[in-house]
């Protein structure tokens, strides 16, 4: 497909569990819509089936195309390379585990700055008073819904992280790390000028969208926690140093 409407990354390692499941609400939501599509699975260097089993549902949508980092390079670089090769108009990341459902777009679409409606034939026109560049899934704001939560030590180390986010950064977000962003034509290029690939990508990214001026909109989700999911007071310590590295970096604007 030359220009679809839609780009959906899934950056993916090790992901053979999680995956198969996945792709099929993808797909299934995806196969109702008006709209043209893509998906884009950047398998990050797995050592698992992961590749084989995005090769195996490609026999059944072309629509999917499979990325391939050729060693773990880390969720950042898996998604800013998935970007990069996407063709949609409007760019969609979500985690492989499937912990945000792809029907939460719903709520995204009107709220996106563009002309989007000749996109969506027989659907009423998309009209709001705002619309922005970014939309950003929370699991933080009031109407977020939780459907299972993360352990204590995860919401501790994510507390400390968003307190941290909001002090170096000056962002305003109550959730930078939700793994579910949508981006219209106008912010791709905060991709351009992304650096990081660790945990910290995210904040990179809202960073860059407010140095740029880029309108953000913080959206409520519904969010399910995934067992397999690890962050260590290692990796914490390390992506408040890339806080910092954020902070200070000199970005060629």
């Amino acid at each position: 497909m030359n220009h679809p409407f839609l780009s959906v990354i899934i950056p993916a390692y090790n992901e053979e569990k999680s995956l198969p499941g996945t792709l099929r609400s993808v797909f299934s939501y995806l196969g109702k819509q008006s709209y043209s599509w893509e998906v884009l699975v950047v398998n990050d260097g797995s050592e698992d089936r992961t590749k084989d089993l995005a090769l195996e549902f490609q026999k059944s949508f072309p629509e999917l195309r499979l990325i391939e980092n050729f060693k773990n390079r880390g969720k950042g670089f898996a998604v800013k390379n998935g970007v990069l090769h996407s063709k949609g108009d409007l760019v969609l990341f979500m985690d492989a585990d499937n912990s945000t459902k792809i029907n939460e777009i719903e709520k995204a679409l009107p709220l996106l700055r563009g002309d989007i409606t000749s996109v969506l034939p027989g659907q009423n026109p998309l009209l709001h008073s705002e619309q922005f560049d970014v939309i950003m899934g929370s699991r933080r704001l009031k109407d977020s819904l939780i459907v299972e939560s993360q352990p204590r030590h995860r919401r501790f180390l994510g507390e400390f992280f968003r307190v941290f986010t909001k002090i170096l950064l000056d962002l305003p977000y109550d959730d930078t790390q939700a793994g579910f962003k949508i981006f219209n034509q106008r912010a791709r290029r905060i991709f351009d000028l992304q650096t990081l690939s660790g945990f910290s990508f995210d904040a990179e990214l809202l960073f860059l969208a407010k140095k740029i001026g880029l309108r953000v909109k913080e959206i409520p989700i519904q969010w399910e926690n995934n067992a397999s999911s690890h962050v260590s007071f290692k990796k914490m310590a390390h992506a408040l140093a890339e806080l910092l590295k954020i902070r200070f970096k000199r970005y060629p604007m």
